[in-house]
């Protein structure tokens, strides 16, 4: 399980680096941006109607950002083995995906309100990836917090050996086992 928690947070993260928003105008597309430029910033290129195109910085979206150190975070508390990195790590995700989505209201609002209507914003496969994911790796991560201690022991086989159960994590040991395979508790 643990690795299905360290899977959907990495996913997360990647999904920051494909098409996140796409600005269009009446229709055309006039601008997209990958979920890494919303939580960098960056330069874009403005045509002017004569002349040359002038440049113009795009600031870090705080939410997006916010988002981002969520997942990262997931990520890095999913590593751990301590019984509490799993309900961490689920308030991680689930924090990822409460600044996604507000992410994407103040973006909607603040385009809405500067352009007057006549530029529109779209959400491209990266943010709702991104945002599945990050609900993906919550869910995970508070499973495994309220399955922890659930499991019961399985009786020894015939021969002797059998296997116990972690009373940290809850996973599968070889009885011969002093710690366990998964968290590193020791077996008393």
């Amino acid at each position: 399980m643990r690795l299905a928690r360290l899977a959907t947070f990495a996913l997360g993260i990647i999904c920051f680096f494909l098409p996140f928003t796409t600005v269009s105008c009446s229709g055309v597309r006039v601008l997209t941006l990958s979920g890494r430029q919303l939580v960098t910033g960056t330069e874009i290129e403005v045509p002017a109607g004569f002349g040359q195109a002038k440049t113009e910085r795009v600031d870090p979206e705080p939410l997006a950002l916010l988002a981002f150190f969520s997942l990262m975070g997931g990520l890095g508390l999913s590593l751990s083995r301590a019984r509490t990195a799993a309900g961490t790590s689920a308030a991680a995700g689930g924090l990822a995906c409460l600044f996604l989505l507000a992410s994407k209201s103040r973006l909607t609002s603040e385009l809405s309100k500067q352009a007057g209507g006549l530029i529109q914003i779209s959400f491209e496969p990266g943010f709702y990836l991104a945002l599945i994911f990050s609900l993906l790796a919550a869910s995970l991560s508070a499973y495994v917090l309220f399955s922890e201690g659930k499991r019961t022991p399985l009786p020894l086989s015939s021969n002797g050996q059998g296997y116990k159960f972690c009373t940290q994590c809850g996973s599968r040991n070889s009885i011969a086992n002093l710690f366990c395979e998964e968290c590193g508790t020791q077996f008393g």
